[in-house]
């Protein structure tokens, strides 16, 4: 999973608001 904002606490960005689909 790429990290499109360093705004989730999880790199996976399904649980983020800042990294959603982040795949």
């Amino acid at each position: 999973p790429r990290p499109l904002r360093p705004l989730g606490p999880r790199r996976d960005g399904r649980a983020d608001p800042g990294k959603r689909g982040a795949v």
